[in-house]
Parts: structure tokens; sequence; C-alpha cells
């Protein structure tokens, strides 16, 4: 006689071990990543960080690309194209047979459709808008060529069209998403990975677009990715994302802390792949609207009593290189008059402040005219930030300036700097070109975006828009260097403190992976060794 308890125990083990060797199979071909910085949305139009730009990046695919390696323009879904001598006209041809994750085919309507719709007010497309800013229309002349015909020249229109803010969208899919498109993006893009799913606080998931065959020339295989699934794991502690990597619950980590250099390196399957960032690694930011730092004497006091290198030297463990203005030394138009200022000297900060009628109260704070030297000093809840923080801190106390650090994550952060809640506070940028840093970051039309030191100034926006529409290279590199000039050295507005090289484990099992320093993976060509 059969044993029932014997058969039902059976049953569960091989039910078990059934289960066990699906989730096994199911993972085994899965690229597993890991971010502090959750995306805000996946609609192009509404990204607000580099971590959103680089998560749609795997879904989106754009008009034209950059060579990881030369850093050239590449074709994309435009398989060529022809600017006009006046630059007021780009003509653009389109690859034949690109569709949607939905099987919808790409036409030039879809191009259409999308920068309208970025136009639209209504979108609240904000950055996008900046980006192509000066757009007259968008001409259909057939079903895979269209033209940007614009009232005035955008010099640095490729370095725009680069990013995926610019990607063409599926109208279907933003029509029948509706208010969840920005979460929920199924069937938006035409990129080698197809939204699946996202979790809050927790993950987003991708799987592999099985009829993508149209990859860029850098690409060995230009056809559906070898990777069937990727996972971004949202880890805001940096501890607990440093654990599983060590661990290799993580496959490539977006940010390493210094500190955990090393032990990435002694671990026996893990590679450090290092990115030289394409921008400002870190930058501080005055907030001149309000006082104290409505004060230029101020600024320049508050540059001066600035220890860069001691920063470099405690919280980068001296894997960092100090910069000097926006525009770093190897962007078009950079200016070396600036690396003659702000050498740290806190005799010469007190000796300004001093002259400028501050005066050291019995608490060791300045004042003027019944205003305290004082501000809020918004920072992102991330270690090399905060430690960062606590020294500026430390350094403007000596000279009598008090600054009260509030650490905020990273949605509540960008809301209070983007609506000027701070007087002072840090950030980074990457991935764009001389002209945009220009307006994206000074000019009055971003006050309430990333402008950050929330200016607005008829003649230095006259400046920035004549820069952005004039041919003439030579012109326009004398216009980008006098700029420089007045945001560091007249006006001190910014304090740019390191640029430094991002460093990413990467587990040995994952074969094949390019870096581009302005987009972080391009995973086509990438394998997962069983």
């Amino acid at each position: 006689m059969i044993n029932k308890k014997f058969l039902l125990k059976v049953s569960i083990f091989l039910l078990l071990f059934l289960m066990i060797g699906f989730w096994v199979n199911a993972d085994s071909n899965k690229l597993i990543l890991s971010t502090q910085n959750e995306p805000n949305s996946l609609d192009p139009h509404r990204l607000d960080s580099t971590m959103a730009q680089k998560t749609a990046a795997f879904m989106y695919d754009t008009l034209i690309m950059t060579h990881p390696e030369t850093r050239e323009i590449v074709p994309g879904l435009a398989k060529s194209w022809e600017i006009s001598e006046d630059g007021l006209v780009a003509t653009f041809h389109l690859r034949e047979g690109v569709k949607f994750h939905d099987g919808k085919p790409l036409t030039a309507e879809d191009f259409k459709y999308t920068y309208e719709r970025a136009m639209n007010p209504a979108t609240r497309a904000t950055y996008v808008r900046t980006l192509i800013m000066d757009l007259e229309r968008i001409e259909v002349v057939d079903e895979l060529t269209f033209k940007l015909i614009y009232r005035e020249p955008l010099v640095n229109l490729l370095s725009v069209l680069i990013l995926p803010e610019t990607t063409p969208i599926n109208r279907n899919s933003v029509e029948t998403q509706g208010d969840e498109f920005g979460t929920n993006p199924v069937g938006a893009g035409t990129g080698p990975y197809k939204f699946k799913s996202w979790q809050a606080a927790q993950a987003i998931n991708f799987v592999r677009n099985e009829y993508y065959n149209w990859g860029p020339e850098f690409y060995e295989n230009q056809g559906p990715p070898h990777i069937e699934e990727i996972e971004l794991k949202i880890i805001q502690d940096l501890e607990v994302q440093t654990m599983a990597v060590l661990k290799e619950e993580i496959d490539i980590a977006d940010f390493t802390p210094a500190k955990d250099v090393a032990a990435y390196e002694a671990h026996p399957n893990i590679d450090l792949v290092g990115i030289e960032m394409s921008g400002i690694g870190l930058y501080s930011a005055f907030n001149v609207s309000k006082p104290p730092f409505d004060d230029p004497m101020v600024r320049k006091a508050a540059s001066y009593a600035v220890d860069r290198q001691a920063i470099i030297d405690v919280v980068k463990l001296g894997q960092a290189k100090m910069v000097y203005a926006p525009i770093p030394p190897f962007w078009f138009g950079y200016n070396k008059k600036v690396e003659d200022y702000y050498e740290y000297d806190p005799e010469k900060a007190n000796k300004i402040l001093n002259e400028a009628g501050w005066k050291v109260g019995t608490d060791g704070i300045r004042q003027k005219d019944g205003v305290r030297l004082e501000g809020d000093f918004l920072v992102r809840q991330r270690e090399d930030y905060i430690n960062t923080a606590q020294m500026i801190q430390e350094m403007f106390k000596k000279v009598g300036i008090s600054l009260k650090i509030q650490i905020l994550e990273w949605g509540t952060l960008v809301e209070g700097i983007h609506t000027g809640k701070h007087h002072y506070t840090l950030m980074g940028h990457s991935r764009t070109s001389s002209e945009n840093i220009m307006y994206q970051y000074f000019h009055s039309d971003n006050v309430e975006a990333w402008n950050l030191v929330k200016i607005a100034d008829e003649s230095l926006d006259k400046r920035i828009d004549e820069a952005r529409r004039t041919i003439d290279t030579e012109k326009r590199r004398e216009m980008i260097e006098e700029f420089m000039e007045i945001v560091m050295i007249e006006k001190c507005l910014w304090l740019p403190i390191y640029n430094d090289v991002e460093y990413d484990p990467v587990n040995k099992r994952i074969q094949g992976m390019i870096w581009n320093p302005l987009m972080w993976l391009y995973p086509n060509d990438a394998r997962i060794l069983e």
C-alpha cells in the first residue's frame, strides 16, 4: 500500500525543486543593477535627474548617438542628416523598419508629435523646451524624413539630440496610459529593452526587445541584446548597496563611495570600471536672489574660505581633480583665467568681509545692518555630499558665516533647490555642452529649474542667447570665455569643487558591457557567463 504521507513529502520536494530550478534559470540571464536615486519618471519630457536619463536610455533610442570611445556623433534612429549653412534647418532621414515596443512603425510623424508635445506648456516639459528653444516648427517631408526649422540658429543642436529627453515617443502609449504614462510607459520606446514593471522605492524592470535590429554602428550586436532582462534596484543606503555588491547580489552599481574602492579591488569576482565624468563632479551654488549671498563680496569671501584640496583629500581620498568653472577644461570655450581665483585663503576671506562691513558678533557669526551672515544649506542624502557639506560648514564658520545643513532625499532636495528654498547647495552635472551649461544653469528661463543660483539678469541672458546662435566657431569661443569670466570672476556665482573618476563595480560574470561617459551603460553586446 502506498504511503500517502510519503507521496505528499515527495510531491512537495519535487515542487520545491522545480520552483528553485525555475527561479535559477529565470535569473541566470538577468542583469541586476543598483542606484541610490530613484528616477522621478520615465516620460522623456519629464526626466529631472541624471539617473532618470540613464534609466530611460535602456528603453528609448535617440536620433543620433555618441561613440563611447571617440565621443563623435554617429547615426542612431537617423541614418543621415543635413544642417543648412545658416543653422536654421536640420533635415533628418530615418532608418527603415524601426518599430515601437507595441509594434507600431516609427515615422516622421512620431517626431512631429514628440516635439510638439514637448513645446506644449501643458506637458510641463520645462527642461526639454529649453533644449529645443527657438524651434519654430517641424515639417514632415515624407514617411521617413522631417525637418526641424528654427527661428534662430541652434549651434549645439547635435549635442541636444543625443539626450533621451529628445527621443521619439509613441503617441499610442501616451494616450493609453494618460496620467500614469511616466510610471507605466508600456510600448513607449524603440530601444533595446521594453518596460516591464516599476515597484516604487524598490525596483524597475525591463525585458529584451526581441525585434530590435537597429543598433548603432559601434555595437557588434546590432540586433536584440543577449541579456534577457534588466532589474534596476533602488537602494538608498550606500552601505547596504556595497554589501550587496560584495555578496554578489548586485552585478553593477551606479556609484562607489571612495572608501569602498579598496574592498571592491580586493574582491576576486569584481572589476572596477573607471569613468571620467563628462562634466563637473561637484560644485556649490549660491542663491543670489536673497540675503546674505545676494552680496557678491560675501560670495567671493566664502569662495576663498573653502579648502577644496582638503575636501578632495578627505572625502574623495585624493581620487578627484580640482575644477575652476562650470565648463570643465576639456570642453569648448574653457577659459584658463578662472584658475587664478579662489585659492584657499581664509585671511583674504576675512579681509573682504571686514571691508564689506560684515562685523563679527559675540557668537563669532558676522552681522551687517541687523542681518546675520547665515543661511540654509540643502544637501542630498549621500555620504560624500554630507561629508563635503560638513567640511564647508566648518570652513565658513571660521570666517564668520553660519550654514544650517538640511539633509534631504533626492526628490525633496530637487523640489527645494528648484523653488529656491536654499541659500547654498551642492550639485554636479554631466553629459551636455558648453552652450547648454550656460543656458541651463544661468539663464532666467531656468530660474525655477537648474538655475540654482536663481539669477535673472537680462545682460547675462543676452550673452547666453547670442552664444547659442552664433555660427562662427571662433567668435562663439570668445563669447563663452568672456561669459566664464563674468560668472566666476565678476559675479562669483559658483564655487566648482572637483571632477572625479567614477568607479562602477562590475561582477566578472558580466562580459562585453560598453560604458559611455555621456550615458552610462550600453548593454547590447553584454553577456552573462553561466
